[in-house]
């Protein structure tokens, strides 16, 4: 919860019921004020300055693919993160990430 704080100031995260147990981020932003942040500027930015290389997500794409692609996906990408604030709901498959600690030689 706390990058979603870091990256969504002024939201908060509520949980609807101890059942479902799905926290919904509620933005305080309008629609309007959405489109002016998530831009495709910003998300070409955004892009760009990933590690090409880097290991993928659960979805199994490379930075490198996405940056290469740019141009054809820049505005599906915007209007997709642009609806999860405004919906205030973070798909599952970005709640996921696998880590892999690799140790140092030498070091503990």
């Amino acid at each position: 919860m706390h990058l979603l704080e870091t990256h969504f100031p002024g939201c908060h995260v509520e949980h609807h019921s101890k059942q479902d147990n799905i926290p919904r981020w509620l933005p305080s932003l309008n629609s309007a004020e959405v489109k002016r942040i998530v831009t495709e500027d910003r998300v070409r930015w955004a892009t760009e300055s990933m590690a090409p290389f880097k290991s993928p997500g659960k979805d199994g794409i490379y930075p490198v693919l996405l940056q290469k692609g740019l141009q054809s996906v820049l505005f599906p990408i915007c209007k997709i993160y642009q609806a999860s604030l405004m919906l205030g709901y973070i798909p599952f498959i970005w709640r996921e990430a696998t880590v892999s600690f690799l140790s140092k030689p030498d070091k503990r």
